[in-house]
């Protein structure tokens, strides 16, 4: 507690070069460059999870800089002092140190510079700015895999923060039963203008967010991907924020297409019926992906038949399915893997809607 008074009072000089700190030093400076890249991809890989939240913005650096990235900054963008607070909390209990610039007990803070003013100064924008500025520490201990669990962590923990309380999970409900595919396509085509908003409002991107996470303990970065049944891109952003940079999409909404073309994360997207033909060879992709498309039988079973043509053999075909559908779409997985053209390796429920639940399954295409 002494020290903690005298802090803000006595100057940090940080003269802690000794002989022996000065020996071990030595033998590190042909590493340096080594150890910069090392630091620079990290930094990279963090700031491609965070950078498409609308919440967080990423200062840029100038282009006289050459970065040495072993911490990483960003700002919280409209949330309030209350939330950002909430938003340290949070990511704390789940393991993530993160310091906020005008906090107390942080050295940057210029209030904690007391023995520099006779005086306080007021400095309101400067407040302003640095009361949302956070800082982590990026040690050169971390891996790729370290780096993607902070990065879900942040996402899920924003993504719970902004989902609405006390609400509806579809203002004007969802239909158990079309008429036909025009019924389907006139429903999408007419939900583009509010579709991404309603799905943060109802907690739908927290699931996406893990679905998209747990894909990377299956394939690398530069596994071609369908997205299907795509619409405006939810999945795809998701996917593209972990670093999967060969995504495709198919989706029966023209108009949901256009949104996701706009995104620029999609290599191509393509109108398709699912039911039907897909216009791809044989053995075309390493992963098919897929949520909220495989529900209240919108599309007809037999369409598994032609994505696992289009899926490679050993190939990751990851399917969110809705619980209250009683096994519609299960029981014909099942099927496949009883035939042993498929294997389910992984099964979750997730629980992010207030009407029903979910199950995250990974299958690997066997033969």
């Amino acid at each position: 507690m002494l020290f903690e008074t005298l802090k803000p009072n006595i100057p940090n000089f940080s003269i802690r070069m000794s002989n022996l700190t000065a020996a071990v030093l030595r033998p590190q400076i042909p590493l340096i460059d080594e150890k910069i890249a090392r630091y620079n991809k990290n930094y990279n890989q963090l700031a491609n999870l965070l950078a498409n939240l609308d919440c967080i913005e990423i200062p840029q650096s100038l282009c006289q800089v050459v970065r040495v990235a072993n911490s990483f900054q960003f700002n919280l963008v409209g949330m309030s002092i209350l939330q950002i607070k909430d938003f340290i909390s949070n990511v704390t209990e789940r393991g993530i140190k993160i310091q906020i610039f005008g906090h107390g007990d942080n050295a940057r803070y210029f209030q904690n510079w007391q023995y520099s003013f006779k005086k306080m100064p007021e400095l309101r924008q400067t407040d302003d700015i640095i009361s949302s500025a956070c800082d982590i520490r990026l040690p050169l201990s971390f891996d790729t895999d370290d780096i993607n669990l902070i990065g879900y962590i942040i996402r899920d923990t924003l993504y719970k923060m902004l989902r609405k309380e006390n609400r509806v999970d579809y203002k004007e409900g969802l239909t158990d039963n079309f008429i036909d595919i025009e019924e389907v396509i006139s429903k999408y085509d007419g939900w583009t203008s509010d579709y991404d908003l309603e799905h943060q409002e109802n907690g739908w991107k927290i699931l996406l967010n893990h679905t998209a996470y747990t894909i990377t303990d299956y394939l690398p970065n530069d596994a071609e991907i369908l997205d299907v049944g795509c619409g405006t891109g939810l999945l795809g952003t998701e996917l593209y924020a972990y670093g999967f940079n060969h995504i495709h999409g198919i989706d029966i909404s023209e108009k949901s297409l256009d949104v996701a073309r706009g995104l620029d994360i999609y290599k191509k997207v393509y109108r398709a019926e699912l039911g039907k033909y897909l216009d791809f060879a044989d053995n075309s992709f390493d992963a098919l992906v897929s949520c909220g498309v495989f529900t209240r039988k919108q599309v007809p079973v037999n369409t598994f038949e032609e994505l696992f043509r289009i899926l490679k053999t050993g190939g990751i075909f990851a399917v969110v399915l809705r619980v209250e559908d009683e096994g519609y779409y299960d029981i014909r997985i099942q099927d496949y893997c009883a035939g042993k053209v498929l294997t389910e390796i992984l099964r979750k429920r997730l629980c992010v809607l207030q009407s029903c639940s979910h199950d995250l399954l990974i299958l690997k295409k066997s033969a």
